[in-house]
């Protein structure tokens, strides 16, 4: 449903955009009567906001499957729901704009399974060991993007991306309760999209940020014994509204984020899972300068 909603969305906007720019086209064909002057609105400008990401998590790692010597599998489960916050900041020269976001947040994952443990001779019995599975995890979330202003309405901007997760599993039974040691993961690789910006009435705007992303990730410390890499790629797509108070130089959006991961190879071996989806409210506030 949130998918659809911002396709449908990118193409107003993409018609929009058209034909705004089919009038303006109309307009530039006339003599420019100022030529020579330097235009008032060519500034720097820097903008420093703070992000508040409401955000519900399917992560890869959902599935549970362990079946060496013993066997169990299952699916955790999470809250719906969990903040994600962090700064932002963002320099424009004319045309250009540099901006650094990033965010953490944590989530808990459980799970309620059991082990198999096959019998030690051939005529005995195995054991069904019922335990739960309590995962864990501080999530980090930061880009660099560079943008280039094509028109009043498109840009396209690229730049790198960094996600990081530190683990923390904590099993328990009916008799013991231990912890494993903490499972770092951390990836990089370069984002490159286009946004979207159409005016609404005034100082209200909508915008849009469709972007493509690529990631290698390194894990370590992992529960199978082995350090892994991971490859994953995907999109971030973002659909806002934004108001420009100018009297106080404040910039309020209110919107919705989406981001889908595909894991080519996954980072653990005991989760099978190849799809990673983000999505929930992305509130913002910042001033401008």
């Amino acid at each position: 449903m949130f998918q659809k909603i911002i396709m449908h969305c990118a193409v107003v906007c993409i018609v929009a955009a058209i034909l705004s720019g089919y009038r303006e086209l109309s307009y530039a064909l006339e003599p420019d009567r100022s030529a020579g002057v330097e235009k008032k609105d060519r500034r720097v400008t820097g903008v420093v906001a703070f992000t508040a990401y409401y955000a519900n998590w399917s992560p890869a790692w959902k599935k549970y499957r362990f079946t060496y010597v013993k066997y169990s599998e299952g699916d955790f489960s999470l809250p719906r729901g969990t903040f994600m916050y962090g700064p932002s900041v963002s320099v424009t020269i004319d045309r250009w704009q540099i901006s650094a976001n990033f965010l953490y947040g944590e989530f808990r994952g459980d799970l309620v399974t059991y082990d198999y443990i096959p019998p030690l001779s051939g005529t005995g019995y195995g054991f069904m060991i019922p335990y739960r599975v309590r995962k864990e995890v501080k999530k980090y979330d930061g880009d660099l993007l560079v943008g280039y202003e094509i028109n009043k309405y498109f840009r396209f901007f690229f730049g790198p991306k960094y996600q990081g997760y530190q683990y923390k599993k904590i099993f328990s039974t009916s008799l013991i309760t231990s912890s494993s040691e903490d499972i770092r993961y951390h990836s990089g690789g370069m984002g490159v999209g286009v946004g979207c910006t159409l005016p609404i009435t005034g100082d209200f705007y909508l915008t849009m940020n469709f972007a493509g992303v690529v990631l290698v990730g390194s894990q370590k410390g992992s529960d199978d014994k082995s350090d892994r890499t991971s490859i994953a790629y995907g999109g971030n797509e973002i659909v806002k509204l934004v108001y420009e108070i100018k009297p106080i130089h404040t910039i309020i959006s209110l919107g919705g984020r989406l981001q889908y991961l595909y894991f080519y190879t996954t980072p653990n071996k005991y989760n099978p899972g190849k799809h990673d989806i983000f999505y929930g409210i992305n509130l913002s506030a910042g001033a401008w300068f």
